[in-house]
C-alpha cells in the first residue's frame, strides 16, 4: 500500500482478510474435484463426438444431393413433340339466371306517442311545493329573507372542524 497509516475501519477489514488467507480447505476438497474432473472427461468426449458426427453426415448428404440436382438440371428432357392442331372452342351458350325479383316488404304500421307541447310535462306540485307556496303568498318579505340568508350560506366557504382522534387504551396483558 502507501507510505498512509491506516484507519482503524482498514486495519480491522485487513486483519479479517488475512485470517480467511490462512485458513485452511476442507479435508478431501482435492480428492473430491479431481474425481469430479475425471467423470467430466468421457462425458465431454462422447459430446464432441456425436456432434463432429452429425456434422459430418449433413455435410455428406449437402453434397450428394447437390450433384445430384446439377446432373438433373442440365441434362435435357426428352419428350416426345406432335404438333396438334387445336381449334379454338366456340363460344356455348349459358343459360342466364331468370331475373331478380325484388321483394316488396311491408312496413308495419308503427303507432306513435302523441307528441307533447312541453317536455317534460308538468306535474301537479307536491305537498312540500305547496307549503313553499302558501309561504311566500302569506309572508313574501320575510320568505325572501330566508332565501337570502340561505345564499348567504351556499355563498359561504366550507368550514370542516378539526378532526380529533383519541388513542386507543390498549389492556397490557403480562406474558
Amino acid at each position: 500500500m502507501g507510505d498512509k497509516p491506516l484507519d482503524p475501519l482498514d486495519a480491522l477489514l485487513n486483519a479479517a482478510l488475512n485470517s480467511y488467507a490462512d485458513a485452511e480447505p476442507l479435508n478431501g476438497l482435492e480428492e473430491r474435484v479431481l474425481n469430479r474432473a475425471s467423470r467430466a472427461r468421457p462425458r465431454m468426449r462422447l459430446r464432441y463426438g456425436s456432434l463432429v458426427a452429425i456434422a459430418a453426415s449433413l455435410g455428406l448428404s449437402c453434397f450428394f444431393a447437390y450433384f445430384t440436382l446439377q446432373k438433373t438440371a442440365t441434362e435435357p428432357k426428352r419428350a416426345d413433340v406432335r404438333v396438334a392442331r387445336v381449334e379454338p372452342p366456340t363460344p356455348a351458350r349459358i343459360p342466364l339466371p331468370p331475373p331478380r325479383q325484388e321483394r316488396v316488404r311491408h312496413r308495419r304500421s308503427v303507432q306513435r306517442l302523441p307528441k307533447r307541447e312541453m317536455f317534460p310535462t308538468p306535474q301537479p306540485p307536491s305537498a312540500e311545493e305547496r307549503a313553499l307556496l302558501r309561504f311566500v303568498e302569506r309572508d313574501p318579505k320575510e320568505a325572501a329573507e330566508a332565501f337570502a340568508s340561505l345564499q348567504r350560506q351556499m355563498d359561504a366557504p366550507l368550514e370542516i372542524p378539526p378532526l380529533e382522534i383519541k388513542p386507543l387504551q390498549t389492556n397490557e396483558v403480562n406474558n
